[in-house]
């Protein structure tokens, strides 16, 4: 409980609430809860304890719906940024999950383990991008497999062989001014890329230039 919020009343039937959770007893921690948000409305720890007993319940909808209200009270509290993090990655919102984790290591720096998990969510994000962006080109679902490589490119913007591999569906769909900005921007990322040179040589010629 944050310093501004020791002298509110609610705090004892907070901490009651919160020994009730940690005991595993839900029921009577619903009852602590809304016993002190009837005391203080705007106590945003017990707000934020009421996402987690949600979570526990496997209904990460009615967390998030908890979390944001805590947010809305204070939005440098991380208790409540985590959980915020927590339900969308329940809720398979990874992106929205990272925006959240990444919240909450601005207020506190010192959660190592935060940036951990907001690197294992953007890998896991790009592999399964990727994953359908190969999918939907071997397919020649050129719209679909823009979309996916868009998706992971946002994930990775420094990764070469993603523009490299985008460049070749556009060059498959003739779009071929998309095509040589995307294996010139694989050749900019990475300028050992062979591969795309020679598929900027190939278009160039094309062109006659």
């Amino acid at each position: 409980v944050p310093q501004e919020l020791a002298a509110s009343k609610a705090l004892p039937r907070h901490e009651r609430a919160c020994r009730f959770f940690q005991a595993g007893d839900p029921r009577n921690t619903d009852a602590e809860i809304a016993a002190a948000l009837k005391l203080d409305p705007g106590f945003f720890p017990s707000e934020t304890l009421a996402g987690y007993l949600d979570l526990t319940r496997k209904d990460p909808k009615a967390a998030l719906g908890k979390f944001d209200k805590a947010v809305e009270l204070s939005g440098t509290y991380t208790p409540a940024l985590i959980g915020r993090g927590e339900a969308l990655v329940a809720m398979d919102r990874e992106g929205d999950a990272i925006a959240a984790f990444g919240a909450a290591l601005a207020v506190d720096p010192n959660r190592t383990d935060l940036q951990r998990r907001i690197e294992v969510l953007r890998f896991r994000g790009l592999e399964r991008n990727l994953a359908a962006a190969r999918e939907a080109a071997k397919a020649g679902r050129a719209d679909d497999a823009r979309r996916a490589y868009q998706s992971a490119i946002e994930s990775s913007p420094d990764s070469a062989f993603l523009y490299r591999e985008l460049g070749a569906v556009e060059r498959q769909s003739n779009a071929a001014d998309l095509a040589l900005s995307h294996f010139r921007k694989a050749v900019e990322l990475d300028p050992t890329d062979a591969g795309s040179v020679a598929q900027v040589g190939e278009l160039l010629e094309a062109r006659g230039d």
